[in-house]
């Protein structure tokens, strides 16, 4: 057998339910069929010669997959973190505002349909739809963020349910609809913002936290960022201090993959540029007290602490992303967010491979997941040259 070596260049494309992976060492896709390719192990053992994709998969059932081992990790920190997020909010999503009790009675091992049928499995709602239509945004402005661009693209995922995974705005809230009315009448997204406390800035920051972290922001250049990002729809500092702490989770997340070492890395940092009344109500999260909460003293609701807090529970207490998106779910409230918010954090501790491959199936969408996935990080390198340059030239 033809020995397939492993190294910088090397990608993987599909991923089989038995958890085998085809790699190939060129740039191509499944639908490259005359490029070569071998199938691994979930272990890394070689299981074929090199062969062309088309001969490897043409008796099997492949799911598309879209990263490196080496070469790019700030395209797998993308991906990992967006793929976890959509299959999370698409898991969560049918069992969203209903009671912890009412959801207890499922068996939670599968995606479902929700509203009696009529939106079928595998479909995520508006957490998901908005961080699409940012990181679309920042694609278009070529690596720049344009604050009334990101909510142009909202309101598009409103009128013509673009970024939506089934032709319709899933989940939109009274809080959201107002921003936007907000936005329509005033033509400024610095404008449109709402005093409620409520998760929607929480929902949509992962671009803008990626962005910060794949461009080694400091800490005021992050904190700025998060504020104006968060500003648009939440203008109060406690949804503000909320991002920026999920942010810097991430950051130390990406970093270790370890949800204790993140954790005291969160209680450690400097909070003073953010009002002492915000600070304290983060306590729980601050200084590391959400693992002293039980199941039934966890809150569900779409507050942003409630929804932080609930998420950091969740982490804590899983140990692969199933079990941490199916403990989510069990939580009922406002699972959709607190789901996708979850699968963000928990894929980039555990990995990909550790997603039950039925759901990455399941998922609506997944192809433009994949593709803007390649689109954003082209955009995060250019941005990055520009910034070294201009550091440079100074």
């Amino acid at each position: 057998m033809e020995n397939f070596v492993i190294g910088s260049m090397t990608k993987v494309i599909g991923l089989r339910d038995d958890g085998t992976l085809l790699l190939t060492n060129s740039n191509a896709t499944l639908k490259d069929i005359k490029e070569n390719a071998a199938v691994f192990s979930k272990n890394l053992e070689q299981l074929t010669d090199v062969l062309p994709i088309g001969v490897l998969t043409k008796f099997d059932n492949w799911i598309e997959t879209n990263y490196y081992f080496e070469k790019n990790e700030d395209l797998n920190i993308i991906y990992s973190s967006l793929l976890g997020f959509a299959i999370g909010e698409a898991f969560g999503f049918p069992y969203s505002n209903l009671s912890k009790e009412q959801i207890n009675k499922n068996e939670l091992n599968e995606m479902i349909d929700s509203n009696n049928g009529k939106i079928t499995k595998g479909c995520f709602s508006d957490a998901t739809s908005l961080v699409l239509a940012t990181m679309d945004s920042i694609i278009e402005c070529e690596g720049d963020i344009d604050y009334n661009h990101i909510m142009d693209n909202f309101l598009s995922w409103l009128m013509e349910s673009r970024y939506s995974s089934c032709n319709l705005a899933l989940g939109l809230t009274n809080s959201f609809s107002q921003v936007l009315v907000n936005y329509v009448k005033n033509v400024d997204a610095s404008l449109s913002g709402c005093d409620d406390f409520n998760n929607i800035s929480l929902i949509r920051i992962l671009p803008i936290s990626l962005y910060c972290i794949l461009n080694n922001f400091n800490n005021d250049e992050t904190i700025n960022l998060i504020n104006s990002a968060c500003n648009i729809t939440n203008k109060q500092d406690l949804c503000k201090l909320g991002c920026y702490i999920y942010t810097e989770l991430l950051k130390d997340i990406i970093k270790y993959k370890n949800i204790d070492h993140a954790l005291t890395y969160i209680s450690n940092l400097d909070y003073s540029s953010y009002e002492k009344e915000s600070i304290k109500k983060y306590d729980n999260i601050i200084n590391n007290k959400v693992k002293e909460i039980s199941f039934d003293e966890i809150k569900n609701s779409d507050g942003i602490i409630d929804t932080l807090e609930s998420v950091i529970y969740c982490l804590i207490n899983s140990n692969n992303y199933k079990d941490s998106i199916i403990l989510s779910t069990s939580l009922g409230g406002d699972n959709d967010a607190r789901c996708a918010l979850t699968g963000a954090i928990s894929s980039l501790i555990y990995g990909i491979k550790d997603i039950p491959i039925h759901w990455i199936r399941d998922l609506k969408e997944k192809s433009y997941i994949d593709n803007i996935t390649t689109d954003f990080d082209y955009v995060i390198r250019y941005k990055k040259c520009k910034l070294n340059n201009e550091n440079r030239s100074k």
